[in-house]
């Protein structure tokens, strides 16, 4: 059908052209109309709001705390923090980190006040709480007490390793408890007869570096194995020797980090003279690792230097536990501020456990006793421990120390 058409001065012009024509001066109209009309109003300042407050912390001495606010309202907003009531000159971010907590810190209140053109508000106060003092980092003498790698100690990812004598092995980005000493490692008087069992802890995600080694040997080649583990970059911190059994075993960490330049010294010492000998080492800015007992009932110690740190005084303390009373001795020492760097021992001669710290340190420790009265823990718990103690003494009765 045709198109309808009208006559325009003298031509033919279609409808359909009329009604676009008309489209387009109907647009022109409406862009100029939003053109002029009124300027959309801005947002009305908004007054100062906390969303987060800063939380109270517990650090361990020598390490900073970091007290963090999250606040809205209309920018610019200045912040200005305060401790125990007092500005803090330059402080005027949303978080606030604090030179190395000393003694003298510990009950320290912190808050910030938050202000823009609008309003001001003051946050919630933070108490600092002052922990005991965490081993260096690198350091590989204390067991990794309070150490990232124990991070995930008490996961599901744990396992452990069993191994006999006159064999080895090691876990590649992993940490392992001290061997458990079991009554029942080894069958009486038969010579290459003996199994023991550790915990292994795989390191946290992100974390690497370190390698768990675990071996079992022959006892008339303890000195001379020694001597081959030995390494500037490995620490044995387990040791138990079987000599009726002709067997040892021992457990060792190494570091990737280079130049870390850790040196064993072995040591042979009546159990009269071990508090000396031990006292002597930490002196001189060494820590005893793994301690048992030979056949003629002498303590052989296992004590580290590192070049990482060969300024710093220990303090030290010696008891000797029957395997049934390991629990308490642990807590004992934790709470006098000791880690428990080694332990070691038999039915025999008695366990004893080795407490250091540093020279003058007196604030008590975290420490957890595992036995069948206490597990399992809630999930949980465990994060941060790390194993220093394992005995087993009958069928039925162990005791597992955790220290924080």
């Amino acid at each position: 059908m045709a198109t309808p058409s009208a006559v325009v001065r003298g031509r033919t012009r279609s409808l359909t052209s009329f009604a676009w024509i008309a489209a387009l001066m109907l647009a022109a109209v409406h862009v100029s109309s939003c053109g002029s009309g009124p300027a959309l109003s801005p947002p009305p300042p908004q007054a100062v709001a906390i969303t987060a407050q800063p939380t109270s912390q517990t650090i361990p001495l020598g390490e900073t705390a970091t007290f963090t606010v999250v606040a809205t309202g209309t920018a610019p907003l200045t912040y200005q923090w305060s401790e125990n009531g007092q500005p803090i000159s330059g402080a005027n971010g949303p978080s606030y980190t604090t030179p190395p907590v000393a003694l003298g810190d510990n009950g320290s209140t912190f808050e910030v006040a938050i202000s823009n053109s609008i309003s001001s508000k003051i946050s919630d106060t933070a108490t600092l709480s002052v922990g005991a003092r965490s081993p260096k980092p690198g350091d590989l003498r204390f067991q990794q007490v309070d150490a990232p790698s124990k991070a995930s100690q008490g996961s599901s990812n744990e396992s452990s390793a069993s191994f006999m004598d006159n064999t080895s092995g090691w876990v590649s980005n992993a940490t392992g408890s001290p061997l458990d000493l079991n009554v029942g490692d080894c069958y009486p008087g038969v010579e290459y007869d003996c199994g023991w069992l550790i915990s292994v802890t795989p390191l946290p995600a992100g974390q690497s570096g370190l390698t768990l080694f675990y071996q079992g040997g022959d006892y008339v080649s303890l000195v001379s194995d020694l001597a081959t583990i030995a390494s500037p970059t490995t620490v044995i911190t387990s040791l138990d020797l079987q000599p009726a059994n002709n067997a040892y075993a021992a457990v060792w960490l190494q570091t990737s980090q280079s130049g870390s330049a850790f040196d064993l010294r072995h040591e042979i010492a009546l159990p009269s003279n071990v508090q000396t000998t031990v006292a002597q080492d930490a002196a001189q800015s060494r820590v005893i690792t793994a301690v048992s007992f030979d056949p003629s009932g002498q303590a052989n110690l296992l004590s580290y230097g590192w070049q990482g740190d060969t300024t710093t005084v220990y303090d030290t303390k010696v008891v000797s536990s029957m395997a049934q009373d390991v629990g308490t001795a642990a807590t004992n020492l934790a709470g006098e501020g000791y880690i428990i760097t080694a332990f070691g021992g038999d039915p025999t001669n008695g366990y004893l456990l080795i407490g250091t710290k540093v020279q003058g340190d007196a604030l008590p420790r975290a420490v957890l006793v595992a036995d069948p009265s206490t597990t399992p823990f809630p999930p949980g718990t465990l994060a941060g421990y790390a194993i220093v103690a394992w005995v087993t003494y009958s069928s039925t009765g162990w005791t597992i120390i955790y220290e924080k």
